[in-house]
């Protein structure tokens, strides 16, 4: 009785932001498989039609050609393995340190990026991942605008790599939906420590060459989004800029603080309402923080998908 409440009140929710019956959704929905720690749970399959991989800083690699052939190509195989038919794939690429300074590479510049070299070889790098994986989404650069808040210098160097691989893969790849992420959180008003107008600014600028926006939110993030605005919690993120947005949910019920995010469906109806590309989640199926976490996504999930981004 319980899951079937909270299904009905879940639609009626959907559909009474729309003013209409909603009966199918716009998003495909799915988990991330991390390049060294995927699970291939069965439930992670059968409860999305998306898949995403992530793949950390590949520099310190691609240095040693031996190395690069044991490290970066490893798990491959095995990844692959668990793309069911049918499925969509998302490949997504970290090419910072973890001081978001740059590539982690033995070199006396402390930021790379208009390094000829550097550039080549992480288009390098991106080419492989996409041949072997054939995506349909690419993200170059997960949380990229993560760069401007602790490196504004290297803000620059880094527009003109992004530029670069960017061009170079839709020349290659023009049907391959290519973009960088950006993380909500310098972007929202409750991040008070930063200056959010020039924040917006960068991300803008990174959008230029982007073909969707893509947007990472922690679970902290979503909380204070919900408490801010209960009616619209999501509006002010998704405003600004009018492409279609990506979602990332990044949720660790190890920290102080983390709630149970899928309780309120209000991200699902903002994604709905955006007509928004894909929503995953780090978390596994099992490991959704609630029953009623599991029904929502169970709820949205049921709905046809209305194939309306190819």
């Amino acid at each position: 009785m319980r899951k079937s409440v909270l299904i009905v009140l879940g639609l009626i929710f959907l559909a009474s932001c729309r003013e209409e019956v909603v009966e199918s959704r716009s998003f495909y929905m799915g988990f991330t498989q991390d390049g060294k720690t995927f699970s291939g749970n069965s439930l992670d399959t059968e409860k999305s039609d998306i898949i995403h991989f992530h793949f950390d800083n590949p520099f310190a690699a691609i240095q040693d050609q031996h190395l690069a052939a044991m490290e970066l190509t490893e798990t491959w195989p095995e990844q692959k393995k668990l793309i069911a038919d049918n499925t969509k794939i998302y490949l997504s690429v970290s090419p910072f340190n973890e001081s978001w300074s740059g590539p982690d590479v033995q070199q006396v510049s402390r930021h790379l990026f208009k390094t000829t070299e550097i550039k080549q070889a992480y288009l390098n790098y991106c080419i492989n991942l996409i041949d072997y994986f054939e995506p349909q989404y690419f993200n170059i650069a997960s949380k990229a605008n993560l760069v401007y808040l602790h490196h504004p210098e290297a803000w620059s160097d880094f527009l003109d790599f992004h530029g670069f691989i960017y061009t170079q893969l839709k020349a290659r790849y023009p049907n391959l939906t290519v973009f960088s992420s950006m993380s909500a959180e310098p972007l929202i008003e409750q991040h008070q420590e930063v200056d959010r107008s020039l924040q917006r600014l960068a991300a803008l600028q990174l959008l230029a060459n982007s073909d969707l926006y893509g947007i990472t939110l922690e679970s902290k993030t979503i909380n204070e989004m919900m408490r801010s605005n209960l009616k619209k919690p999501f509006e002010e993120l998704f405003l600004i800029d009018r492409k279609l947005p990506g979602i990332e949910l990044e949720s660790d019920p190890n920290l102080p603080g983390f709630i149970q995010n899928f309780d309120e469906s209000s991200l699902f109806v903002s994604c709905h309402v955006r007509k928004a590309v894909f929503l995953v989640s780090n978390l596994s199926y099992e490991k959704l923080p609630a029953y009623e976490s599991r029904e929502v996504w169970n709820t949205y999930f049921r709905l046809p998908h209305l194939d309306s981004h190819q």
